[in-house]
């Protein structure tokens, strides 16, 4: 994976940008495509997860329900 992505994504996550629905399910369907990666990812990676779930946690959730 490319680091640079998982940076750039995680500085525009972190800046608590109002994304609409559909940039909030294509960043959670970037991340499943991780789930059964067969190497180490980076720690910048799980950072970028952390962003994300601190920022829109409740959107998923919310998406999840309707």
């Amino acid at each position: 994976p490319n680091t640079a992505v998982f940076h750039y994504i995680k500085c525009l996550i972190e800046k608590s940008y109002n994304f609409p629905r559909r940039i909030i399910t294509v960043m959670t369907q970037y991340i499943l495509k991780f789930m059964h990666y067969g190497e180490e990812l980076p720690v910048i990676w799980h950072q970028f997860i952390l962003s994300f779930c601190k920022q829109y946690g409740n959107s998923i959730d919310e998406m999840s329900k309707s």
